[in-house]
């Protein structure tokens, strides 16, 4: 019975999430897309420390990890852009993010046994801080 409310509930919490990001506008899917990224470079040991900058850290990154040309330091870029910048995000800004997001975690899901990818993927859901 436990195991199926939490399959429920995990598919009731993914339909939201995709809702929530769906509706966002270009700046809001950044910045959800963003914490996404943050949070599958700290399942694979690049957590932002709390004294560190998202430049520091993409200078930690540099260009590990990359999908279709696209490194860590051209999404830091364009998050500090909008960020500091005050900048609107183009639809292609945004599908550079969706691309790296996708990239990492496609390299999960190849890494990783799919129980502990569902697993991860349940927690970062149930905070609700991941969802802007």
């Amino acid at each position: 019975i436990l195991l199926f409310v939490a399959l429920i509930y995990d598919f009731l919490l993914r339909h939201q999430y995709r809702e929530t990001v769906r509706r966002a506008n270009h700046n809001q899917r950044m910045y959800l897309l963003f914490i996404r990224i943050l949070h599958f470079l700290k399942l694979e040991g690049y957590a932002l420390n709390q004294h560190e900058t998202i430049q520091m850290l993409s200078d930690r990154v540099k260009d590990i990890f990359h999908y279709e040309n696209i490194k860590f330091t051209d999404v830091a870029n364009i998050y500090m852009k909008y960020r500091y910048g005050e900048a609107d995000i183009t639809q292609e800004e945004v599908q550079n993010f969706e691309v790296f997001q996708q990239g990492l975690f496609d390299k999960r899901e190849q890494e990783e046994s799919k129980i502990r990818v569902w697993f991860e993927e349940f927690v970062f859901l149930t905070n609700k801080e991941n969802w802007g």
